[in-house]
């Protein structure tokens, strides 16, 4: 069982703005809970695309992710096409059409429902500047970094962070690695969501650094499946990178992969690899490989 390596740390807001406080405000006066002004309208500018559903066939090695190749739902790789971020060295597996970008902002709207933070926009004034520390609370491999950026740009851009470590750091319980300022009331919208996708990626890039530490000195690799959580494939398989793994394959569109389901269908192990031979002669597919995985030991040939 993986645990989350890191939790909120206490965020101490400061302002020279002087608040009343609710038991001293005037009975006429009420909170007015408006349309949420939230991420959504904090980043008007912000593009809105449609999620992408349909599977391109390519192969992963030959995929260019450069800035000036990237389609309207890979803009967010920009980051790493000059180069990575010091923060981020690892750049995000490759993906003809995953869209972290709208992954967080569904994981920002799936928080905020109709209204919005109810208890921030109630109990936080709007002009109040905060910031905030992200301390670990326990020994583990940090990882989730730039998806945390993606996160607090997009609830508001003018939020500041910083960061004093990277992804794939070996850190320790107690380490304050990084800290975010700017509208307390961003903050507060956009620290579970930063924390949701740091704390899971730190956790399986915690337990991969453990794997690959005892495969030290052999020629093992440690690999990992396609048994990820729906719709967090990229990030899940991101932090395997960062704590050390390998991508196998990154869905059903980069490697043929024939296992008992699909030899029983084809109707024995070689009718299922001639098939699979000539369709990948005969395609534009451009895969790297075909592998084979059998469970049984007795398929009909």
């Amino acid at each position: 069982m993986l645990r989350c390596t890191h939790q909120r740390s206490c965020a101490h807001f400061s302002s020279s703005r002087s608040v009343v406080p609710p038991a001293r405000r005037s009975r006429t006066s009420r909170i007015h809970h408006q349309p949420y002004r939230s991420w959504k309208q904090l980043t008007a500018c912000a593009r809105r695309k449609s999620f992408c559903t349909t599977c391109t066939v390519a192969a992963v090695e030959e995929r260019d992710f450069s800035t000036s190749s990237m389609d309207e739902n890979q803009m967010w790789r920009q980051r790493w096409s000059n180069g990575s971020p010091p923060h981020a060295p690892f750049a995000p597996p490759p993906h003809p059409t995953y869209d972290l970008a709208e992954v967080v902002q569904f994981a920002l709207a799936e928080d905020a429902g109709e209204l919005g933070d109810v208890t921030t926009l109630s109990t936080v004034p709007e002009d109040l500047e905060g910031q905030a520390t992200f301390l670990a609370k326990a020994d583990g491999v940090l990882a989730g970094l730039a998806v945390a950026d993606l996160v607090f740009s997009t609830v508001d851009p003018c939020l500041s962070v910083s960061w004093s470590g990277k992804d794939g750091d070996h850190i320790k319980s107690g380490t304050k690695f990084g800290v975010v300022k700017g509208s307390a009331r961003s903050i507060l919208v956009a620290e579970r969501i930063a924390l949701n996708f740091m704390q899971r990626m730190s956790g399986i890039a915690t337990a991969t650094a453990a794997m690959t530490d005892r495969m030290q000195g052999t020629s093992a690799r440690i690999l990992e499946t396609r048994k990820t959580a729906p719709g967090l494939r990229l990030p899940d398989k991101w932090a395997v990178l960062i704590g050390g793994g390998k991508n196998h394959r990154i869905g059903l569109f980069d490697m043929v992969m024939i296992k008992d389901n699909h030899v029983t269908s084809a109707g024995g192990v070689v009718p299922a690899i001639q098939h699979a031979q000539v369709c990948l002669l005969n395609s534009c597919w451009r895969l790297g490989s075909i592998f084979m995985t059998l469970h049984a030991p007795s398929w009909p040939l």
